[in-house]
């Protein structure tokens, strides 16, 4: 009797696998897979002495992750985030930032990958920082010596 309740199991197991999988097959198929359809929409800022700030206005709250490839070089990738109403290049031309480009760049397994990379203008502290429609990046420099 221990022998058929083992199979029994095994059996409603592998009955589970096969459904489990045959349904994600179908549902990928389908292209009904959810997906992000953040979108930036805006590029602004705005330059004080010693500060400046940069937000994109974006339709939904993006996830991102940076790093900085050398000391003057600050990149955020946006995973699933379609940048396309965006200019490819915006010139600030401050203390802290010299420019924003924006590219959209083939991810894993065929997903949407959108760089952004600000180029500084001095070594400033940054602080970055998500809300559901803005995705906000605040440069601290020096103030001005004269």
């Amino acid at each position: 009797m221990m022998k058929s309740k083992w199979s029994f199991l095994r059996t409603l197991a592998l009955v589970h696998l096969v459904v489990s999988v045959s349904a994600a097959s179908v549902w990928a198929q389908s292209g009904d897979v959810p997906t992000s359809s953040v979108s930036i929409h805006a590029v602004r800022y705005h330059v004080e002495p010693g500060r400046t700030r940069v937000w994109f206005e974006t339709s939904g709250t993006v996830l991102y992750t940076q790093y900085s490839p050398d000391p003057l070089t600050l990149v955020v990738d946006l995973p699933g985030v379609d940048v396309s109403g965006i200019a490819e290049r915006t010139v600030v031309g401050s203390r802290e930032v010299e420019s924003i480009l924006v590219n959209r760049l083939e991810g894993v397994n065929g997903k949407s990958l959108s760089r952004i990379e600000i180029k500084l203008g001095s070594l400033v502290p940054y602080e970055i920082s998500a809300s559901q429609h803005t995705m906000t990046i605040l440069f601290e420099g020096a103030e001005s010596e004269e």
